[in-house]
């Protein structure tokens, strides 16, 4: 197969298109823990990625897509080189203050967890969209302006998780889309994904403010995914249901927490973002005091600097008063990471652990808080 126009992330100045990212050999082997050679093999006539694009030239260089990465972690899985969970369970990304780095920290970890053979479904809960817009979409872009931003019908955002729930007790309540009609897959079939965001999600709070048994509507709608699967909704193939919530309290958030089993907290090194745990404490009591499940809740350090004495005083504060919910390892600050959004298409726009894998906040911070993480929903060793 040959090699579309491709180049890692760059602009095509001489079409005025956005080139496509791939990855070669080695660095696709070390991202799955494979040898060169293994991965090779499984490129070659009757393996697994027997299609995978080559380079023209004398050498016939492989060059990976991140749906042919992806697809290869779920032939991995498939296989029993990558496990899943002994049983699913739903995340929430969550602290009531912005600029934390949460919608950063959602993104990245559903593609490290996809990439380590789980199967994750992202749930933008945002109106702002930051998540939707990390995967490469544009919830403002519409049929009059998709051909500029080199965007096909499909990735128009037509539809939000509030396409998803139904309330009856309403007149003239809509039945619920079919999950099929509102997901996106931006990285094919086998990548993370995703149920995206558009400012008209904002008009689902109105709805659960007022519907009845608020609190546990979503968390419904989960397990009746999960354990009665439909043709319309089937949430029984997910690993790991991720929500990103807005940085704010509402009835949503709300609903998303009491439907979490975990609650992950980013908490930047470099402000004051630590006094929102203690919001977040109060709410758990709440929910308790309500008779109301509620998540077990994981801090991550994020924006952490060596050099500075507020990230230490920070961290340290965290270590005092929240003892093993806050995990020792952090997100140094890092340009790559914000960098990472700052493209001229959407197309363009990925989580830096697959635009640039070998980045050391992705090595050496993003992929062991992953592991680590996922020790945690796999009951292991406290983190």
């Amino acid at each position: 197969m040959n090699a579309p126009n491709v180049v890692e992330s760059e602009y095509d100045a001489a079409n005025d298109a956005p080139q496509q990212l791939v990855h070669r050999t080695t660095v696709v082997a070390k991202m799955m823990g494979l040898s060169d050679q293994v991965l090779r093999r499984m490129t070659e006539p009757g393996g697994v990625l027997a299609d995978v694009a080559r380079a023209d030239g004398p050498v016939a260089v492989r060059l990976f897509t991140p749906a042919d990465i992806f697809r290869l972690a779920a032939h991995l899985r498939t296989t029993g080189k990558l496990k899943g969970l002994p049983h699913p369970v739903t995340v929430s990304i969550y602290l009531p203050k912005g600029g934390v780095g949460k919608s950063t920290l959602a993104t990245e970890m559903a593609v490290l967890w996809q990439l380590a053979g789980l199967r994750v479904l992202v749930i933008d809960a945002d109106p702002q969209a930051s998540t939707t817009i990390m995967f490469g979409y544009e919830p403002e872009a519409t049929a009059e302006n998709m051909e500029e931003l080199h965007l096909a019908e499909e990735d128009l955002i037509t539809h939000t998780f509030a396409d998803l729930m139904h309330f009856p007790e309403f007149p003239n309540s809509r039945p619920p889309h079919p999950l099929s009609e509102v997901v996106k897959k931006p990285f094919g079939e086998y990548g993370p994904h995703l149920i995206p965001a558009d400012v008209t999600l904002a008009g689902l709070l109105y709805q659960l403010a007022n519907a009845n048994n608020r609190d546990k509507r979503i968390r419904s709608w989960i397990e009746k995914g999960r354990n009665n699967p439909t043709t319309n909704l089937d949430l029984s193939q997910y690993d790991i249901i991720l929500y990103d919530n807005a940085p704010a309290t509402s009835v949503l958030s709300r609903a998303a927490l009491v439907a979490s089993d975990y609650c992950i907290s980013p908490i930047r090194l470099d402000s004051l973002s630590a006094k929102s745990m203690s919001f977040i404490a109060t709410t758990l009591t709440e929910l308790n005091e309500a008779e109301l499940p509620f998540p077990e809740v994981i801090a991550v350090p994020t924006f952490f600097s060596p050099n500075t004495k507020r990230s230490a005083s920070v961290m340290q504060g965290l270590r005092d008063n929240y003892g093993d919910n806050a995990i020792e390892l952090k997100v140094r600050q890092s340009e790559a990471l914000s960098g990472a959004m700052t493209k001229d298409f959407p197309k363009q726009r990925m989580p830096l652990s697959l635009q640039k894998p070998k980045e050391p906040v992705v090595t050496d911070d993003l992929s062991p808080i992953a592991q680590l993480l996922v020790e945690r929903f796999r009951g292991g060793n406290n983190v």
